[in-house]
């Protein structure tokens, strides 16, 4: 009940400074619409030339986008924005401060942090993925949407595990950023089924 609590009053602190610039939010609109338009284009390129790119329809590869663009929004909604403030923290000498809380201290660095306007990414996403369903002509069921939001959880709680890891490694090393951008470039080869890549690549990304 008490992380429930922090967690609202989070959200409530939150609210009021991102409400402080709300041009921020068509900012975040004109941001999020552009990376749509990006890979909207790029699979049209690759579909102008082919029908299906090795095995997958472009109906099945804007589904992978979709769910490429909900989870890079669920990472840039709590867990980018903590992991950086921990970084800093940690650089500053101000995780002290964190620490003495009589809260769990991996819960309060992980949830501090909410850009509610990323939430935009994440609508985005749905919506790029309920139009894939609804061109692959696909019926839903109860089970396979329960199933595909489990499996969702697990990659948002992967995607944590690894941003935690590597910005723990600020206790030991000072420049680390150059590590945490490789890692982002790194994961925008999410936004393609790994079964498209060579089998030495496919390994190295898995």
């Amino acid at each position: 009940m008490q992380s429930l609590r922090l967690v609202q009053k989070f959200l409530q602190i939150n609210a009021l400074n991102e409400l402080q610039y709300r041009a921020n939010f068509f900012m975040q609109l004109f941001n999020s619409l552009l990376e749509l338009a990006f890979g909207l284009v790029g699979l049209a390129i690759v579909f102008y030339h082919t029908e299906n790119l090795a095995g997958w329809t472009q109906a099945e590869l804007l589904a992978v986008l979709g769910v490429y663009m909900i989870i890079v929004g669920i990472t840039r909604v709590v867990i980018q924005p903590n992991m950086s403030r921990l970084m800093r923290d940690i650089h500053r000498g101000n995780l002290d401060f964190m620490l003495i809380k009589p809260v769990d201290a991996q819960f309060l660095v992980s949830a501090w942090e909410i850009e509610l306007w990323k939430l935009l990414d994440i609508l985005l996403g749905v919506d790029v993925l309920g139009f894939a369903v609804f061109q692959l002509g696909e019926v839903v069921g109860i089970v396979q949407a329960m199933t595909f939001g489990v499996m969702l959880l697990c990659g948002g709680l992967i995607i944590y595990s690894f941003w935690l890891l590597l910005t723990s490694t600020a206790f030991w090393f000072v420049q680390i950023w150059g590590v945490l951008e490789l890692f982002q470039s790194i994961y925008q080869a999410g936004r393609w089924p790994i079964t498209i890549y060579p089998t030495w690549l496919r390994l190295g990304l898995t």
